[in-house]
């Protein structure tokens, strides 16, 4: 995983407590050594929380890439895990994800 991603995770944490994010997980090239300072954007998997929210889920979607994107510096892209259906692009991201942040109150996620 990136410095980047590290130095940030308590201010990613905030984040998604805020958001009612059940789980953030980063793929790609900001997990596994391939990322480029100079132009890669970093991909995340996203696991909203069912509970009663002031806000819909587009909406905190929307905020969640702002955010990041705002923290981070850089753009990034938001997957949830039912977006995911090709098995070979499925594959790929798994051998990549790394846990970002996980809610482990035992709310169920959507």
């Amino acid at each position: 995983m990136i410095d980047l991603l590290v130095a940030n995770k308590p201010k990613i944490a905030t984040i998604c407590k805020n958001l009612q994010i059940h789980r953030l997980e980063v793929f790609g090239s900001a997990s596994d050594g391939r990322f480029d300072s100079s132009h890669s954007d970093i991909d995340f998997i996203v696991e909203f929380d069912n509970s009663a929210s002031s806000l819909g889920l587009l909406d905190r979607y929307l905020a969640l890439a702002t955010q990041l994107e705002r923290l981070l510096g850089r753009e990034v892209d938001l997957l949830t895990p039912k977006s995911i259906r090709n098995s070979y692009f499925q594959k790929k991201v798994d051998e990549s994800r790394a846990l970002i942040y996980e809610d482990r109150t035992g709310k169920v996620s959507a």
